[in-house]
């Protein structure tokens, strides 16, 4: 049976980074391949930020969060990473040479994996640390426009990959501009399992006909405007309105539904059971189209925000299916439906392109 190790983003409490983890590591173990994911933890990236953005975060790190965090949210992601086959820990740079040549195919992605704020100038991102075949699959930068230092440091770790797909059409656009042949464009992980199983591992909520709102925190406009269209359907549609991934202080917010102890199983539930869905998440817009729901994603493409919108205008333009996607940079109308019977048969083709990339990249389970 052929041996498959796969490196991704697991340490984060990031909804959609645990969940694309559990993907690809069941869609491979489900398809006859030995996979597990390489326990890797060290991330070395570039952080710009000054000395008093640095201090702040130590102290708010080190001082104030321990009393406000979501202990019960920790524990239910802890105990759903239980479904995902990992190796041992590997806590260094170093260490990951001890399984260089353990597996038969080394496979890094999907999510963030090349964003230098993760992965700096860590080369066993670019799967350096083995001369095995290694492959990316659904690799991100998380950004639109790379920093100019990394362009060729990149460059000369990408070349290096027996086969590139990437998740966003900008991520291919960027590796070209490297100089390299312009890579194939795949889908996040969480589309090679079908809604039904999604369905299988979800944890269903008790609260029936709400809005869900999913924040990635951090951007007021968005949120504010997040908000504002939550109030005025939930009017509309005489449901309640449902919040979630709000910073941890928002649990001092009576006012609103903020909930709290949400794992990556209770997270696919609220998705599947709601009425609709508004988000600024690229997850949260991922798990909407999944399961064909009505939803709004909010972005703003102005000034220093069209990197972090990115990587949802990518997909929602390739699927054609635009219309759910609000900028508030641009004054341009939306619509509040699910995909049409174009979109859905343009998502099917490109869940068959993705799946056929890994098909032909890894060969049979049993090759």
């Amino acid at each position: 049976m052929k041996k498959i190790a796969t490196l991704t983003i697991n340490s984060s409490l990031n909804y959609g980074a645990v969940l694309q983890s559990y993907a690809l590591n069941c869609y491979l173990n489900l398809q006859g391949y030995e996979a597990k994911v390489i326990n890797y933890t060290c991330f070395r990236g570039h952080d710009n930020r000054n000395s008093w953005q640095k201090f702040r975060s130590i102290i708010w790190r080190n001082w104030i969060r321990p009393f406000m965090q979501d202990t019960q949210r920790i524990k239910k992601t802890e105990l759903f990473k239980n479904k995902i086959i990992f190796t041992q820990p590997f806590p260094s740079f170093q260490s990951l040479a001890e399984i260089a040549k353990d597996y038969d195919v080394y496979i890094v992605g999907s999510d963030q994996v090349w964003n230098p704020r993760m992965a700096g100038e860590d080369t066993n991102w670019f799967l350096h640390f083995t001369s095995q075949k290694k492959i990316a699959y659904a690799a991100s930068f998380g950004l639109s426009v790379l920093p100019s230092q990394y362009m060729d440091k990149y460059a000369s770790y990408i070349k290096h990959l027996y086969a590139i797909s990437v998740r966003e059409e900008s991520a291919a656009t960027l590796i070209e501009n490297m100089g390299l042949t312009r890579p194939q464009v795949v889908l996040d992980p969480i589309f090679l399992l079908k809604r039904e199983q999604w369905e299988q591992i979800a944890i269903f909520p008790k609260q029936q006909k709400y809005i869900l709102c999913y924040y990635m925190p951090g951007f007021p406009a968005v949120e504010k405007k997040m908000r504002a269209l939550a109030k005025k359907y939930a009017r509309e549609y005489n449901c309640r309105i449902l919040n979630i991934g709000k910073r941890e202080y928002s649990q001092f917010f009576f006012w609103e539904n903020n909930l709290r102890g949400i794992g990556p199983a209770e997270f696919v539930g609220l998705i599947a059971n709601a009425e609709m869905v508004i988000t600024n998440s690229f997850h949260g817009t991922a798990f909407s189209v999944l399961f064909d729901k009505k939803f709004i994603s909010v972005v703003n493409t102005s000034l220093g925000r069209k990197d972090l919108s990115s990587r949802i205008v990518d997909l929602l333009t390739r699927l054609e299916h635009t219309g759910s996607l609000l900028d508030i940079a641009r004054d341009v109308a939306f619509v509040l439906e699910p995909l049409s019977a174009k979109s859905k048969k343009i998502l099917i083709n490109q869940i068959t392109a993705s799946k056929e990339f890994l098909r032909t990249q890894l060969g049979g389970a049993n090759d």
